[in-house]
């Protein structure tokens, strides 16, 4: 045989050598892997605890709804006529008494005009009259003139007196008149819209403005039939409005009216606000947060406790102690009404429990954990004043 051949014998007997070694290798590698994951499953997962509690529970109910004007009116003229002039505009800001609109009055002063006139005149026979009466008083007492003719003029005199009177009457009711031809505002507000422009005959009860009083609102919720009993006038209560989210307003339930929406099954109640922020204005809309206090206490835990599955049931993870050991335990539970942080527990968890809020997610049944907090039971509570636990 020559070199070549030599060469060609000693590679394959390195070949079937190595051949050999890789089983044992691989082999060693696994073992190895596989010991590794032993050591991470035996570890023990490090958690956050609580203890379950009974308390009575303050439900945030949130509403929605809309912030309205405690007054809002559409103004019309009290007589009908012409437009002459309008001195406001939509979204001006008005005062009690400033005067909107003005109608042609041309006619109704000349009528006033009118009306005066004649309650001079009427005075004038008045005094006329009196002087007459006065008169003949005098000359009754001398026996110089008939009783007839004295009874007459004291006639005469009430009769220019109740004349008097009447146009007297008349010449306010025309004043009233000429004083129908302007409109004013009946209270502070701004001006939401305005439907009358000079040129155009207005008719009584035809509105030509929309007033809208800013300074007093309220928000108009409407509540589920179901949950309006539970709200009483001192329920506890604030707003967010959705244009500030950020920002609660204290506030109070003004009113409840108890006449339901019947398609909608809802309730009206409306919320005051005292001291109300310059950009809580009618029409933006907002939420109520009614706080409802429970009269019995019930079982609460952290909402970090609860896990949904996929099944979509809800489960929280215990810490089971046996000894010094610590273990994960799930446990099958049944929510009721969230307040807060906080959730009711109807069923599964009695008061007291440990129950994890942190380090949850990847527990399995029967883990190892450790409490990292140290604050969840009296037993790490214990054992760190004795030093048993490192």
């Amino acid at each position: 045989m020559g070199p070549a051949a030599d060469a060609g014998v000693e590679n394959r007997a390195r070949w079937s050598r190595a051949s050999r070694l890789a089983p044992v290798w691989a082999w060693a590698l696994v073992v190895l892997a596989v010991g590794t994951f032993a050591r991470a499953d035996d570890e023990a997962a490090p958690v956050e605890v609580v203890r379950s509690e009974e308390r009575r529970l303050e439900e945030e109910l949130p509403v929605t709804g809309t912030v309205t004007s405690e007054r809002v009116a559409a103004l019309s003229p009290r007589v009908s006529g012409l437009v002459t002039v309008v001195h406001v505009d939509a979204g001006s800001r008005v005062e009690e008494g400033q005067v909107l609109l003005e109608l042609d009055d041309e006619l109704a002063r000349l009528a006033l005009e009118r009306a005066r006139a004649s309650a001079e005149e009427s005075e004038a026979r008045l005094g006329e009259s009196e002087r007459l009466r006065e008169e003949a008083i005098t000359l009754l007492r001398r026996r110089t003139i008939a009783q007839t003719e004295a009874d007459a003029r004291q006639a005469a005199s009430r009769i220019a007196s109740a004349e008097a009177r009447r146009l007297e009457v008349e010449v306010r009711e025309q004043e009233e008149r000429v004083e129908r031809h302007t409109l004013t505002a009946p209270f502070d507000g701004v001006v939401s819209r305005r439907l009358a422009d000079p040129g155009e005959w207005v008719e009584t009860g035809t509105p030509v403005f929309e007033l809208v009083e800013v300074d007093r609102v309220r928000l108009d919720v409407r509540v589920p039939q179901e949950r309006f009993a539970e709200i009483g006038l001192d329920t506890p209560v604030s707003i967010r409005l959705d244009s500030h989210p950020a920002v609660d307003i204290p506030a109070r339930v003004a009113a409840k009216v108890p006449v339901a929406d019947s398609d909608a099954r809802t309730f009206l109640v409306r919320i005051a606000v005292d001291d109300r922020p310059a950009f809580m204005t009618p029409g933006i809309s907002g939420r109520a947060l009614f706080r409802l206090r429970r009269d019995e206490p019930v079982v609460v835990v952290p909402r970090d406790a609860v896990i949904r599955t996929v099944h979509g049931s809800n489960t929280v993870w215990l810490v089971a102690e046996n000894g010094a050991a610590r273990r994960a335990a799930s446990r099958e539970v049944r929510l009721g009404r969230a307040s807060g942080d906080l959730v009711e527990v109807l069923e599964g968890l009695p008061a007291g429990v440990p129950v994890v809020v942190r380090g949850n997610e990847a527990l399995q049944e029967g883990r190892a954990v450790r409490i990292v907090d140290g604050s969840a039971t009296e037993a790490d509570a214990s054992r760190k004043r004795t030093g048993t636990e490192s």
